[in-house]
């Protein structure tokens, strides 16, 4: 959910609502539901998505979107020949992380399209390229509308070749007339990267990263970028640069955190036109928003007014790699089974971590697993600037931790990563981790989910102390 949450949020959907509340007892219907009249195991953690869908329904409604192209959403191609879908273009625009809207040919017209010191303008929106998906066969509109605008300065990218008719329109002056415009070029996808990288555009990214999306708006807190890894398995590492000098300040809506740095900028890099480069890291799953051009103050009391936000943490919001120092905790566990809803618990006969739905296992349970272990870290007297993080690993699907007894917080997707600074010290420690899985190892067994793979359970680690 939270993936999918980040993969409509970064394309421009700003608002959610979830469906599956069924009042049935034990519904058959497409389970398992969020609720499930109490039964669902991860239950209680359902606020933790749904306070961080609202953070970014909210950061995204408010201010204006910026995009770098228009893509045509031609579907008038697809009754009159060979014809190329726009999702092509987007797709290829979204794996550079070029930024695009999709405008149909009927905002093409003059009474709502017209161009602006060479872009394309629709009511608040504007675009420095049009991009036609190829298409064979095209209205005498369209193609009249397209002249209109490269006439005016527009420049226009026709993918793969011209179209070769116009419907209805023996006549063929007019693509004539637009293989000889000098605003409208070919161009094929592998080198549409690189000629917007030369351009101007929102974000440049060095490297390729097919699975890193990225969104601008202009809100009233300064320039509002959303960096997003859709990847679940590869982490980004990257530098990027953006057309505001000013430091960002970032925000992980996740931890519902302001952080004055990601990382570190690069000292004296810049990238093209002398912006400055600042490096990206991004595991599988995660997101940062970052804010530009506007004061710190006002970013941090947006913010506060709308998270109730009342701190800036100096260090990182990403940890930098490679960290100072890992221990991994290799010591006994003991796992119980929460029996649930008669209360209590049932320990297992096993002391180390692995997959419970397996067969002589735990196959078919749903429920929540409670993992104990107790572990002693060597603090040394230098130490006391150093931040810890407790590292879980591999967790299917989400954990809630506690360090001395004291609650270090919940993770409901990767990176399951907390900071424990200051709950844990030198010496014995005592940890806890609370996993619950969904309500498909139960009821799994369906004309709808039979079929489908079937994800382990529980913790599996490996878990580790990470000094930073």
């Amino acid at each position: 959910m939270k993936w999918l949450t980040d993969h409509v949020c970064v394309r421009g959907i700003n608002r959610l609502i979830p469906h599956a509340f069924s009042p049935k007892e034990k519904d058959e219907d497409c389970p398992p539901h969020f609720y499930a009249r109490g039964e669902n195991p991860q239950w209680d953690y359902f606020h933790v998505w749904s306070d961080y869908a609202n953070r970014l329904c909210t950061l995204l409604s408010e201010g204006q979107h910026i995009a770098d192209v228009a893509v045509l959403y031609h579907a008038e191609a697809e009754w009159g020949g060979e014809y190329e879908p726009f999702e092509t273009a987007v797709k290829a625009l979204a794996e550079a992380q070029i930024d695009c809207d999709v405008v149909p040919a009927d905002y093409l017209t003059q009474d709502r399209a017209s161009v602006r010191d060479g872009k394309l303008t629709i009511n608040e929106e504007s675009y420095g390229v049009l991009i036609i998906p190829y298409a064979q066969a095209l209205p005498e509109t369209t193609v009249r509308e397209l002249l209109r605008l490269a006439e005016d300065g527009l420049t226009v990218l026709i993918m793969r070749d011209y179209p070769e008719r116009i419907y209805f329109k023996p006549d063929s002056r007019l693509l004539t007339k637009l293989r000889g415009q000098e605003n409208i070029y070919i161009r094929t996808y592998e080198a549409l990267p690189e000629y917007f990288r030369k351009g101007e555009t929102a974000v440049k990214i060095e490297g390729n990263f097919p699975y890193l999306s990225v969104m601008k708006r202009k809100t009233s807190a300064g320039t509002l970028y959303f960096f997003v890894n859709e990847s679940k398995y590869k982490t980004v590492r990257t530098t990027f640069s953006v057309g505001e000098t000013e430091k960002l300040l970032w925000y992980d809506a996740m931890e519902n955190r302001l952080f004055r740095s990601c990382l570190p900028e690069k000292d004296g890099t810049k990238g093209e036109a002398g912006q400055a480069q600042r490096e990206l890291i991004l595991e599988p799953y995660q997101s940062l928003f970052a804010f530009c051009g506007q004061t710190e103050e006002k970013a941090g009391l947006l913010a506060g007014e709308l998270f109730g936000v009342q701190e800036i943490y100096e260090d990182p919001a990403v940890l930098p790699e490679p960290c100072s120092e890992t221990e991994t905790l290799a010591g006994a566990f003991r796992i119980y089974i929460q029996n649930v809803p008669e209360g209590g618990r049932t320990q297992l006969g096993l002391s180390s971590l692995c997959n419970l739905a397996v067969p002589g296992l735990l196959p078919e349970y749903s429920g929540k697993i409670c993992y104990e272990t107790d572990f002693s870290i060597d603090m040394q007297e230098d130490e006391g600037k150093k931040k810890y993080y407790l590292d879980l690993g591999n967790v299917y699907e989400t954990a809630e931790v506690f360090v001395n007894g004291s609650r270090a917080g919940i993770r409901i997707c990767p990176p399951y990563r907390l900071d424990v600074t200051g709950l844990i010290h030198a010496g014995k420690n005592q940890l806890t981790v609370t996993v619950a899985n969904t309500l498909a190892k139960e009821r799994g067994n369906n004309v709808f989910d039979r079929a489908m793979p079937q994800e382990p359970t529980g913790l599996l680690g490996p878990v580790r102390i990470i000094k930073a």
